[in-house]
């Protein structure tokens, strides 16, 4: 169990709701329900194939399917009185941790929860059927709940990456995120929808999420534990957005390494101006960046490089007139266009 599942069990977990009470007859035995164990035959050969045709895989009480990149579950649970079962429904989203940060790569599985339900309440139970009755109109229900209900549990969630991103301050308690984060409060769907932010360079939005998620905690005075998480998430939100914006300088200058080290300096510089198809103002967006980071660049292959001399060719290939400063950051005087 990774880091943020322990976490939100023990500060978070929604309280499972006590199974319903079943009665036993006078010999202290239930009344004539089938089995467990035949019910679940009974599943595995009513409903499992029922299932597989639908892209499932699985018999009995487990069935798995995965789909854009998320995997869905079905699992039969019966009540602990015996008599009672219900079908849990679960989605498995699977984040592509991308930096070396624990408490951000140890967030990249989250669960989510819910019970399938044939009036949309996300809470069933049915009863077993007794033994020696025909079995058909239980099986042919679930079957019709499982095609009105249940995929739409699961349909929810196939374009997770590109809905969840639109969660903010106003969407928090819509109905579609209350549906789709189903049971979860509104710190854990900050907190997923910000770590995927991170992973989807949305750097911003993930510090929009997490200063709202600390601001949320605040007011309840609860999930202390988390504001650490949101504070860590808030600093590589900003140490990423760094080095993903120096990549547009970068990728001008990724042929570095490669020039042969028999060319003059003044060679390589007029090689990197003569081959880099980079528009003006594209490249005084770049100055910026290089002046916003000490004035350095890291190249793959050859680590923190002053490029002020690489620039300031460009500059003028371009027509534009610069300066450097003694702290080698360059200031645009003017330009031709």
């Amino acid at each position: 169990m990774n880091f943020f599942n322990r976490f939100f069990k023990k500060n978070y977990k929604k309280e499972e709701p006590t199974p319903p009470i079943v009665s036993k007859n006078d010999s202290g035995l239930f009344s004539n329900c089938i089995k467990s164990s035949d019910f679940k035959k009974l599943v595995s050969k009513e409903i499992g194939p029922f299932l597989r045709k639908n892209g499932w895989k699985g018999s009995g009480y487990d069935y798995t399917r995965k789909k854009y990149g998320v995997l869905n579950k079905i699992k039969f649970q019966g009540s602990s009185g015996g008599r009672k079962f219900c079908i849990n429904l679960n989605t498995t989203v699977q984040l592509q941790p991308s930096f070396e940060n624990q408490l951000i790569n140890e967030r990249n599985e989250w669960n989510f929860s819910d019970r399938l339900s044939p009036h949309q309440n996300h809470e069933h139970w049915w009863d077993f059927p007794e033994r020696n009755t025909d079995y058909t109109p239980l099986m042919n229900e679930l079957k019709s709940v499982f095609e009105n209900y249940g995929d739409d549990t699961f349909k929810i969630w196939d374009n997770w990456e590109e809905t969840t991103l639109s969660l903010d301050e106003s969407t928090l308690n819509s109905d579609f995120f209350e549906t789709l984060f189903y049971g979860t409060t509104d710190i854990m769907k900050l907190m997923f929808c910000a770590t995927h932010s991170i992973y989807s360079n949305k750097f911003e939005k993930a510090k929009e999420l997490s200063l709202l998620g600390i601001e949320k905690i605040k007011e309840h005075v609860r999930g202390e534990g988390a504001v650490p998480i949101f504070q860590e998430i808030i600093k590589v939100a900003d140490e990423s957005a760094i080095h993903f914006r120096l990549s547009a300088i970068e990728k001008y200058f990724q042929n570095y390494s490669e020039f042969s080290k028999e060319l003059s300096a003044a060679q390589r510089i007029n090689a990197i101006a003569l081959n880099t198809n980079v528009k003006t103002n594209d490249l005084i967006s770049i100055v910026d960046l290089y002046n916003e980071t000490n004035s350095k660049i890291h190249v793959r292959g050859s680590g923190w490089i002053d490029f002020s001399w690489a620039i300031g060719a460009l500059l003028s290939f371009k027509g534009v007139s610069y300066t450097i400063k003694s702290d080698k950051s360059i200031q645009i005087t003017s330009t031709d266009s």
